[in-house]
């Protein structure tokens, strides 16, 4: 019998050391997934470019920004102009201006996927949005900085992201041209 605890030591170390050789070997035999270069490791709605309409703009005029904005393939995001079937819609918000009027973007696709149903931007789109400077605004150079915030998904994940976004407009002096009266 002295002979039987030491055999079931054996046996239990050679056990616990097979363990850990087959554990070892199943990380080392895992495939290891890389990222291709021009992929991020993460999807987000790349900021192509920011367009105001004019360089100049009056105190209290409102200036149209155009915003080009790209999803990576397989993935999407939501409306701006209007909320969205499903997600969460498309929001911009800006440092010292506020929107002035509708937005303006591109007929959202829409798909159906077994019960889900839902409208959405793919790949390289441009939406613009009106903006009037806040009030108090000098004259002179401005460099308008916000941000744009997104939910981006594919069918089987969604993430929040956002897009910093600036751009500079000349803020000059006056009251802004009166509309011509329609006759």
């Amino acid at each position: 019998m002295t002979y039987a605890v030491p055999l079931q030591r054996r046996l239990v170390l050679w056990a616990a050391n097979s363990l850990a050789l087959a554990g070892g070997l199943a990380a080392v035999t895992v495939p290891v997934l890389h990222a291709h270069a021009s992929e991020p490791a993460r999807p987000v709605v790349k900021m192509l470019s920011v367009r105001p309409e004019k360089p100049e703009v009056r105190v209290n005029e409102p200036v149209r920004v155009s915003f080009d904005l790209e999803a990576p393939s397989r993935w999407h995001f939501y409306p701006a102009a209007k909320k969205p079937l499903l997600g969460k819609q498309t929001v911009f918000e800006f440092e010292g201006a506020e929107i002035a009027g509708p937005i303006v973007e591109p007929r959202p696709k829409y798909q159906r996927d077994g019960v889900l149903e839902s409208d959405f931007h793919e790949g390289k789109v441009t939406i613009t949005v009106p903006i009037r400077l806040s009030p108090g605004a000098g004259t002179g150079p401005r460099e308008l900085k916000g941000r744009v915030i997104y939910q981006i998904c594919d069918w089987n994940l969604c993430l929040n992201g956002q897009a910093p976004f600036q751009f500079s407009l000349r803020v000059i002096g006056g009251a802004p041209a009166a509309d011509p009266v329609p006759r």
